[in-house]
């Protein structure tokens, strides 16, 4: 997502929402309808809470259950999902966990801070953060993942709090409104997240590209500088915070903080990863097979990475090392998840 102003989102809502954050009750709240539904098609029916987790998944999306649709562009509660029959990952995450727990299955949000998903219209790929669910059951932990865009995700996700989990549905509605030109409302929404958790770079950045458009430059930049202080990687933060100095003809200060982009950039393996489908996309297969390898030496653990560098290697003439690379990708592809963490994946 990283943009000329780098909104650290990728979703635009059609839902007029409240200018008034709702609070964490309304968040959760579990309508009297909802709760009979999987009290009699998902407690009623298991034995086991293995058989709990996998019926109340089958109930999310089954025409008799929630019905529920995937909605990239829609952040929303839990009553609101199941009203309104769709959701975006945040969306199904929240209701997942609310519901697993009142079946009496452990369960929490989870942060992955890089993935690449796929969009299915155009077929881009694209790079950002993601949300998803975890259960522990037994002492084996499952990952429940709606996003069928996903394709590859980079280190073990993290379990967050609840608090963390709205601040990242007040975050999302807030950079909804801000997409609509709604100021007030967004600010009212960023402010929410940040009284939540106040170390999350993502609403800081989201509050200094409001203030830029408010035409308060000297607040966007004092809110980038706080998202870094909380992480001081935050492409989209370092993305935006050089885009204002080269606005402003700040050499100096645009020298210190593109070098710092650059160098995440060059760290970042999928970042390395998506210029190398582009050089590849271009013909410029001797490039792209430079960034492939690159991908590869900072995460090789990635089938798609040693598949993409077997294509290009094909395309030069390379054929043994296609052969190789081609092999690797097989038994990397083989191996699939960890021995003790499932993905679940609608």
């Amino acid at each position: 997502m990283a943009k000329l102003t780098a909104i650290a989102l990728f979703a635009l809502s059609g839902l007029a929402y409240a200018q008034v954050p709702p609070d964490r009750e309304q968040v959760f709240a579990v309508p009297a309808e909802l709760r009979e539904r999987v009290q009699t098609q998902v407690v009623e029916r298991a034995r086991t809470p293995e058989q709990r987790l996998q019926l109340l998944i089958e109930f999310m999306f089954a025409p008799d259950g929630m019905a529920l649709e995937y909605d990239r562009q829609t952040t929303l509660s839990v009553e609101e999902t199941w009203r309104l029959r769709r959701g975006n990952c945040l969306s199904f995450t929240l209701a997942f966990v609310t519901l697993a727990r009142a079946v009496g299955v452990e369960a929490y949000a989870q942060e992955v801070d890089q993935v690449l998903a796929w969009i299915e219209q155009d077929g881009t790929i694209f790079h950002s953060g993601h949300i998803n669910a975890g259960v522990r059951i037994q002492g084996r932990r499952y990952t429940v993942d709606f996003d069928r865009s996903v394709v590859a995700t980079r280190g073990r996700p993290r379990i967050v709090d609840d608090h963390r989990a709205l601040a990242h549905l007040y975050n999302n509605r807030g950079a909804e409104l801000l997409a609509q030109g709604d100021h007030a409302g967004a600010r009212a929404f960023f402010d929410a997240a940040l009284a939540r958790d106040v170390g999350f770079a993502a609403a800081w950045n989201n509050l200094g590209v409001l203030q830029l458009r408010v035409g308060d430059p000297e607040g966007a930049e004092r809110a980038y500088f706080a998202a870094l202080a909380h992480d001081s990687e935050h492409l989209p933060t370092l993305t935006n915070l050089t885009s204002l100095y080269r606005a402003q003809g700040r050499a100096g200060r645009l020298a210190e903080y593109e070098h710092r982009m650059l160098e995440v950039q060059r760290r970042d393996p999928f970042h390395n990863f998506i210029l190398g489908l582009e050089h590849e996309r271009r013909g410029e297969f001797a490039a792209a097979a430079d960034y492939f390898q690159r991908a590869i030496r900072l995460h090789d653990g990635e089938f798609r990475f040693h598949l993409a560098l077997a294509r290009v290697y094909q395309e030069m003439g390379e054929l043994r090392r296609a052969e190789r690379s081609l092999e690797r990708a097989e038994l990397l592809s083989q191996r699939g998840g960890g021995a003790h963490q499932r993905r679940l994946r609608h």
